[in-house]
């Protein structure tokens, strides 16, 4: 704990969450987290036009790298035009934190005119996010900022917001920065493993269907390494692109909503799918077959059985759940030509 601004709490916390990027637009109800981070180095400012902008750019930054995607905004007038972006990444699953400031705590909730005033900016934010925090008091700053980065990356990834009075931002107090562990991974159960491995390991047919929630855990290398010990092909959802090569011999592309890929899937003795919720755009409404097996790996209980039921179902991190198929597996393959003709 040592003396601070709580702009400077700001730049801190976001230094002990491993921030190198953020985006936004500097503003009076801002300027003291911007200077902190000027001043202090090592986070890059990347300025847009207008705070959608911003929102989508963090967006985009965290579907790409699966890292927490930070956009700072004005109260007011400034928060509202993030609202689209922070409802995006819900919609995508996106890492994302907005911090957006607040007029001066004196003149909160009081109606007197003061600018950018938004009493009701905080029940605002938490219609797009699943945590909004606001601070009282300077010395919260680093606890409440690190507490809603880490309710973004638990679990299913959903962007978060902090609304900091402008006052509270230049104002002086021992500020203490919590220490940021790894966030934890949910680890998958043996049983579950082992029935996913045997589930594979009798397939001659196998499909796998990867979500952005490859990504997001960082499992790509363990996606591929599965899906070429099983010479299987592989389907993308929109946010899964990337987790394979597109040049790829197995890459078959995002998964589309069309006939020629339903007989794909229609055909799989099993599908296997990891870090995606099946998404209505993808799969014609749910209509879409998911082979005579459906094993299903997601990080979010919520979402495994929402859209289709599985045989076998793995709560895991995707690289977790990933690596304990890789190792519980025997010497399945897919019979030849099968992915060659998918």
């Amino acid at each position: 704990m040592r003396e601070m601004t709580g702009g400077e709490a700001v730049y801190e916390t976001l230094r002990a969450l491993g921030v190198e990027h953020v985006f936004g637009i500097v503003s009076v109800h801002n300027i003291p987290i911007y200077d902190a981070i000027e001043r202090g180095g090592g986070i890059k400012t990347i300025g847009v036009r207008h705070e959608q902008g911003a929102l989508h750019m963090a967006d985009g930054y965290s579907r790409a790298t699966g890292k927490l995607g930070v956009a700072i905004t004005s109260t007011g007038p400034g928060a509202t035009n993030g609202m689209t972006g922070l409802f995006e990444a819900g919609f995508a699953s996106s890492k994302v934190m907005m911090i957006t400031g607040q007029i001066e705590s004196q003149y909160y909730g009081k109606g007197k005119g003061f600018l950018h005033e938004a009493e009701n900016q905080l029940p605002m934010l938490r219609t797009v996010t699943r945590m909004a925090e606001s601070v009282r008091r300077p010395e919260e700053i680093g606890e409440v900022v690190t507490r809603v980065a880490t309710d973004i990356s638990t679990g299913r990834p959903q962007p978060g917001a902090v609304e900091i009075p402008v006052d509270l931002q230049y104002a002086r107090a021992n500020i203490d920065i919590p220490h940021v562990e790894a966030m934890p991974r949910i680890q998958p159960t043996a049983d579950a493993i082992v029935q996913a491995a045997q589930a594979l390991n009798s397939s001659k047919k196998t499909v796998i269907v990867a979500g952005g929630g490859v990504i997001t855990a960082e499992a790509t290398q363990e996606l591929r390494q599965l899906a070429e010990r099983l010479d299987a092909p592989v389907f993308t959802s929109t946010n899964g692109r990337g987790v394979i090569p597109e040049d790829h011999r197995l890459a078959m592309g995002p998964l589309l909503n069309m006939p020629a890929f339903d007989e794909v899937l229609a055909d799989a003795e099993v599908v296997l799918a990891v870090g995606t919720r099946f998404q209505g755009g993808s799969t014609r409404n749910w209509t879409s077959p998911m082979g005579q097996k459906l094993v299903h790996i997601d990080a979010d209980p919520g979402v495994i059985g929402r859209n289709y039921r599985p045989d076998v179902a793995v709560v895991s991190d995707a690289r977790l759940g990933l690596a304990g198929v890789i190792k519980a597996l025997e010497s399945p393959k897919n019979e030849a030509g099968f992915a060659d003709h998918a």
